[in-house]
């Protein structure tokens, strides 16, 4: 009879304790349904004062990092990617010295050169401000004629200052320019000739050095018979000149496939332009 008992007066006890915890649950719903209810929840039950932001682990936020073989599209989205960085991981409450050296880890060593020698930053401006003069300083190595990441060791070439591609007749205009500057390169039908001026000089660096390619790149099997007659051609029209001997600089062919299904055939001089 005793363990009869203490069953009922468990029993009883639970019961009384579901019973007010159905009574409690009943009025925090009506406190939520009521107008201010959840306010006036929130200020009984969490202190605004205690209350922490949440704040993400950085080591669980992947870093973006920025190459500088980037074009334009690739840095508007490194951009968006590096302002949801420091949002996420709170780098933008940090001072801004650190921020600069968190930025600065993100670059690739040619981006870190062009921070370092080539852009009026100092060490008083902004990440912001930063950020905003490597892209315009992007925008200055696109070119009408060559793209900015065939030209990045060059330059040299004019920019083009807008974000849209110029039309035919911008890029007719600009041809025209060229060919009336040197009329001792190109003839009359804008082909290249035989230059009449003095042997053309490049100045290299004391610190260069030398570079050649001595081993034959692959080639598609398709593409053999083109790229053949192309170089006859170059050859006949003295562009190219074939040797059978070792030379101290010798660059790649690098085969670029158009539009027309045609073939465009580059020269990769980024070691030479190095020491320019």
């Amino acid at each position: 009879m005793g363990n009869i008992s203490q069953l009922a007066n468990l029993l009883i006890q639970q019961t009384a304790l579901s019973t007010q915890r159905d009574e409690r649950m009943v009025a925090m719903m009506e406190c939520l349904l009521s107008p201010g209810g959840v306010a006036s929840t929130s200020s009984d039950h969490h202190p605004a004062s205690s209350e922490t932001p949440p704040k993400l682990n950085p080591a669980s936020t992947p870093a973006p990092f920025l190459t500088s073989s980037a074009s334009l599209r690739d840095f508007t989205a490194w951009k968006m990617k590096f302002d949801g960085y420091m949002l996420l991981t709170h780098v933008d409450k940090l001072p801004q010295k650190e921020q600069r050296a968190i930025l600065l880890s993100l670059l690739d060593e040619d981006w870190d050169r062009v921070n370092r020698y080539a852009l009026p930053n100092t060490e008083d401006t902004a990440v912001k401000e930063i950020v905003r003069v490597m892209e315009a300083h992007l925008r200055t190595q696109w070119n009408v004629f060559v793209d900015w990441l065939v030209a990045t060791d060059i330059s040299q070439l004019p920019a083009w200052p807008h974000d849209f591609d110029p039309s035919e007749e911008i890029r007719a205009a600009h041809s025209a320019k060229i060919q009336a500057y040197f009329p001792c390169v190109f003839g009359g039908e804008a082909i290249l000739c035989t230059m009449t001026s003095n042997p053309m000089v490049i100045e290299l660096t004391s610190d260069m050095k030398l570079y050649a390619v001595t081993t034959a790149r692959p080639l598609p099997y398709c593409w053999r018979d083109d790229i053949k007659k192309q170089l006859d051609e170059f050859c006949v029209k003295d562009i190219f000149a074939p040797i059978n001997y070792p030379t101290d600089w010798c660059h790649p062919m690098v085969l670029v496939s158009k539009k027309d299904a045609g073939i465009r055939m580059r020269v990769d001089l980024t070691k030479l332009n190095k020491y320019i």
